[in-house]
């Protein structure tokens, strides 16, 4: 659970089930790690994964499951937060919504990741 914002946290991916994907460039069979957020109101929300260790996807789902925004690679190669990373930029959230947000991989990787929100 996501307490409030600013809000940064890091981790592994690879202990993890693949229980979650979005089809925002590539399947991935990749394991997933899952926070949940419901903001107080409308927002728009920044989730940066710069830092991390592979080839990471973030998307927010709601609670239906319907994906709300979804990024596969927001740093080019050879970046300072890491090639192929992700990020959300500016994603449009209600108020009150609960909120899932997933950090997933591409091709099956998985590693360390750096999230911030």
């Amino acid at each position: 659970m996501i307490p409030s914002l600013p809000f940064s946290d890091a981790g592994e991916t690879c202990n993890n089930a693949d229980d979650y994907d979005a089809p925002c460039d590539y399947i991935s069979t990749s394991p997933d790690i899952v926070y949940a957020f419901t903001p107080l109101s409308n927002m728009q929300l920044d989730i940066d994964l710069c830092g991390s260790g592979y080839d990471t996807k973030v998307f927010i789902m709601d609670e239906a499951l319907n994906i709300l925004a979804c990024n596969e690679d927001y740093y080019a190669p050879n970046n300072p937060c890491g090639g192929y990373v992700s990020r959300l930029k500016g994603a449009l959230v209600t108020g009150g919504q609960l909120l899932y947000i997933v950090i997933d991989g591409y091709g099956g990787g998985c590693g360390t990741y750096s999230l911030s929100v």
